[in-house]
């Protein structure tokens, strides 16, 4: 009797287990859904992740930007991101530290507290988050989920793909703002208020020396704007790249803090190059003789923004774009008032002048971390903001509203570039015009159709004098090597260190300062961390 009974419960075990793999197996093709690209199969529950949903289910998601002046998104009260959602099923819990960016980032690396989509961190922290297996592959969820247009070159340039993959070959972030011509990429430029440098006669201003007379020029004319100083020069410091823009104009290619040197063909520390001298000199000259606001030093980003707004300013060394609150403000009181671009001047003679970068390969977009639990529903999401329908409406907005197609082509209706240009970000949650903004392409960027005159002369004018850094922008170092600790070091105390030589009275020891500051490096291993950049730099052209 017992043995009959122990058969029985054997047999239904048997049973039972033969009903679960055959469900397994009919769930293991899968389908997916031709709106919401939702798939109701896999069968790999190894990390607890959500592998089924109702296509009619919202799913929720947590995005990060790790930047303490974004203002997150209130997903779906505007018309664009409702519209998303309703494409995609996925709704995003839009997030900003409260602290610095990476500071943010790397805390919550330590603690394995991350939200499921983060974006914006420096390319240091991100090759941290890469370290530490913190991060899918797109590679890995475009092959399981089955959405090859996201990698087989019709959505993201694969040439933007080679340069953005890390050393294992694979892709931990999708780029955005990526083209094949490097539109939209570059605007750093010298701009001048158009209306007090027709009240100075618009003096030429061909060489660095006629620019130091020119702002000399400036500050003992004493010129004020609603009762207010006006400063002959603001350098937009708080962008660390611009003191290797600023040495660029000395005949350099200088990307933030690195350069590609033709003669020794590596790839180094911009300490090394002689035109970072001459940068630094011409800094310390315009501080010392009180040509150059010494707030701009010290302020932040929304500081040096306010700033420009209120017209204090002569001359600006800055990107063309972080003018544009301030032109709209100025302009509505004078049609005449407004930042516009100069030719550059030479700064060596016989040497080209360069100013700014342009870039095809694009930035650091959105990655999806190991945290994430629905990766499905996040790659589902980002495969449609990078489809044509995608960029379309986050670019536009919805038709009838902000935009119509004219055959077959987007176009925004009357009156909407204005009123964006007028409050951009109000505009922006109001309308989804241009809100969400991530994972761009520049092939639907409505900047190439209707842009005012003023902007896209100051845009042509930044590409007149950019040199391609395509290949330096994405150089990245293993954070926990010590090429990778010293990286570190620099990206924090390099700024800091040469501010105080730029502020420094005596100005007889520029050179030596920096001579000092070099040796400190190579003391610590810059020679190891410049081979670690010039190999991955090779590796990247092909050479």
């Amino acid at each position: 009797m017992k043995k009959r009974a122990i058969s029985l419960i054997v047999i239904i075990l048997m049973v039972l287990a033969m009903i679960s793999a055959g469900c397994k197996s009919a769930n293991d093709g899968g389908t997916k859904d031709s709106t919401t690209g939702q798939t109701t199969n896999n069968n790999d529950n190894e990390n607890n992740l959500i592998e089924t949903s109702d296509p009619d289910e919202i799913v929720e998601i947590e995005f990060m930007r790790l930047d303490p002046s974004w203002d997150p998104i209130e997903w779906g009260e505007d018309p664009v991101t409702k519209r998303m959602t309703e494409r995609t099923g996925v709704k995003l819990k839009c997030l900003a530290p409260s602290g610095e960016g990476d500071q943010v980032a790397n805390v919550m690396l330590l603690s394995g507290d991350y939200p499921e989509i983060i974006n914006g961190y420096s390319m240091s922290m991100y090759a941290k988050y890469v370290s530490a297996g913190a991060l899918y592959s797109i590679d890995e969820l475009v092959e399981k989920y089955d959405y090859p247009q996201i990698l087989d070159g019709s959505t993201i340039p694969l040439a933007s793909q080679a340069v953005h993959r890390s050393a294992d070959g694979k892709l931990y972030a999708v780029p955005e703002w990526f083209s094949e011509d490097g539109f939209g990429s570059v605007g750093q430029i010298i701009t001048v208020r158009n209306d007090t440098y027709k009240e100075l006669g618009q003096p030429p201003i061909e060489t660095m020396d006629d620019f130091y007379e020119v702002l000399k020029t400036i500050r003992d004319s004493n010129l004020t704007y609603k009762d207010m100083k006006m400063w002959p020069l603001a350098v937009h410091w708080v962008d660390s790249a611009i003191l290797g823009d600023i040495a660029n104009i000395y005949g350099s290619k200088i990307y933030r803090f690195i350069y590609f040197n033709e003669d020794t063909k590596k790839v180094e520390l911009f300490l090394r190059a002689p035109e970072l001298v001459k940068a630094v000199e011409f800094l310390n000259k315009c501080y010392n003789e009180g040509l150059v606001d010494p707030e701009c030093f010290t302020f932040d980003s929304t500081q040096i923004g306010e700033a420009y707004a209120q017209g204090k300013y002569v001359f600006t060394m800055s990107w063309f774009w972080n003018l544009w609150t301030a032109d709209s403000i100025l302009s509505q009181e004078d049609p005449e008032q407004y930042y516009t671009a100069i030719e550059l001047p030479q700064g060596t003679p016989g040497k080209q002048q360069y100013f700014g970068y342009y870039h095809t390969a694009g930035d650091l977009g959105v990655s999806i971390t190991r945290n994430c639990k629905n990766p499905e529903a996040a790659i589902r999401f980002i495969n449609f903001c990078l489809s044509d329908e995608g960029q379309i409406l986050d670019f536009y907005g919805v038709e009838g509203e902000t935009m119509e197609f004219r055959d077959g082509v987007p176009y925004l209706l009357d009156g909407v570039y204005e009123e964006k240009l007028a409050d951009w970000t109000g505009y922006g949650r109001k309308t989804g015009v241009r809100l969400w903004d991530r994972m761009k392409s520049q092939k639907w960027n409505w900047e190439r159709q209707v842009e005012a005159p003023v902007r896209a002369a100051n845009r042509a004018m930044a590409a007149k004098y950019a040199f391609d850094a395509t290949y330096l922008k994405p150089l990245q170092i293993e954070s926990t090597t010590p090429e990778g600790i010293l990286y570190a070091e620099i990206e924090t105390n390099i700024i800091p260190q040469i501010t105080e030589i730029i502020i420094d009275p005596d100005g007889t020891r520029i050179e030596s300062r920096i001579q000092e500051l070099l040796e400190y490096y190579e003391g610590k291993g810059l020679d190891s961390l410049e081979n670690a950049w010039t190999e991955q730099y090779n590796r990247i052209t092909g050479n």
